[in-house]
């Protein structure tokens, strides 16, 4: 953030504020509030953007970053598919992508952060109020949402908390705290113990396993794969809700290897991801049109007794049944362009931004989370935060 002059309007160093506040308040309330941080604030975040006129900057943006770039072109071409596909719901789901746009804006507003480090920051304070008012849940003090312990739902909270983890990690292994250990211990158990999430507990693995060869030597990343299994192996001999979880997807998937169709949610899911190929088959190089999905899912499931879906709870199939392979190789594009990006940064800034790629990219195998709405602003935030290199202004640091 620029320091005011006599030729800077007030208005622009509001603006700054503004948006500085904005992006804050964006990351504390993802994992508390759906309205504030899908609506409000990024309201907020647009203000302060226009306040600064941040859409001059834009072509120069475009031009610069490869990242902004292939967001507006995933962006733009997924609109594209709405209007060849004309399907009635094109528009409705399109704008569920509007994080593609809001990243843009956010990257304009990073840009006069003195400390982008606050976001993220309030991001994982956000976290661990959330994990917090999950055990009040459960404990009943609290009432719980449709039976879980959770604000927004299981798979969401899940998603989260490995979020948490990881930045938990990086923070402990930067500062040496020791009582960091015991929030990774709280934020497990909420994981392993109360939230039927097994999205969570694969991003935990994958994460814990990223944290390992980022910041081990060989004999040290042995150990850390070997706490990862016995974490799970434990949760699994003293847990009943993970336990039982894992023995229903083990046995879906064997269901599913032997040709019968289950009804649990994992067997349901099985049967999204080999509908959803079957579709992605049918017209493979453009797809079937943004906001056709549920249409298309519902003809080739007809007749049947199979569950209908508008979600396929997996990103790559959502993309590629609306917008062929040509809108599935843009988004991994953008994935790529994105760990290229992280490669700028050094230290905890460098670690934390791979670690959005993977939650990100792993994720989208399990869930759509660029569409779905606190995810999908988790992806904008961070990424608008670390997909810019680093800038040579020495008070901006992190």
């Amino acid at each position: 953030m620029t320091t005011q002059t006599a030729t800077q309007p007030c208005w622009q160093s509001r603006g700054e504020r503004l948006g500085e506040i904005s992006l804050v308040l964006i990351g504390f309330t993802i994992p508390l509030s759906n309205a504030l941080c899908t609506g409000v604030f990024p309201a907020l975040a647009v203000v302060a953007w226009l306040m600064l006129c941040g859409w001059r900057g834009v072509p120069k943006l475009l031009r610069e970053n490869r990242v902004a770039l292939l967001c507006v072109v995933l962006f733009a071409w997924l609109g594209v598919a709405g209007i060849y596909g004309g399907g009635s719901e094109a528009f409705g789901i399109w704008k569920k992508y509007r994080e593609l746009a809001l990243i843009i804006i956010y990257m304009g507003l990073a840009s006069a952060l003195p400390n982008r480090t606050r976001a993220v920051t309030a991001l994982a304070i956000g976290l661990m109020l959330a994990m917090q008012i999950s055990f009040m849940q459960a404990a009943g003090i609290l009432p719980m949402k449709h039976g879980n312990a959770v604000l927004s739902s299981s798979l969401t909270h899940g998603a989260l908390m490995a979020w948490l983890v990881f930045w938990l990690m990086h923070y402990h292994h930067k500062t040496g705290m020791n009582g960091i250990l015991a929030l990774v211990a709280l934020v497990l158990a909420n994981l392993f113990f109360l939230v039927d999430s097994s999205t969570g507990v694969v991003l935990v693995l994958s994460l814990g396993l990223l944290f390992g060869l980022q910041t081990m030597r060989r004999a040290k990343l042995a150990v850390m794969a070997g706490g990862l299994i016995a974490v799970v192996v434990f949760a699994f001999a003293v847990s009943p809700m993970f336990r039982t979880a894992t023995q229903g997807d083990v046995k879906a998937v064997q269901e599913m290897l032997n040709g019968k169709i289950t009804f649990t949610p994992t067997g349901e899911r099985l049967q999204f991801y080999r509908n959803s190929l079957a579709l992605l088959s049918q017209a493979p190089v453009l797809g079937h049109g943004t906001g056709r999905f549920h249409e298309k899912y519902a003809m080739h499931v007809a007749g049947t007794n199979q569950v209908v879906t508008a979600n396929p709870h997996n990103e790559y199939l959502m993309v590629g049944v609306q917008s062929g392979l040509v809108g599935v190789g843009i988004l991994l594009a953008l994935f790529w362009a994105l760990w290229q990006a992280a490669a700028r940064w050094e230290g905890m800034d460098r670690w934390l931004a791979q670690g959005m790629v993977v939650w990100l990219s792993v994720g989208c195998c399990f869930n759509s989370f660029i569409l779905d709405s606190r995810e999908g602003m988790l992806f904008a935030l961070l990424t608008a935060l670390y997909a810019k290199p680093p800038s040579s202004n020495p008070h901006d640091s992190s």
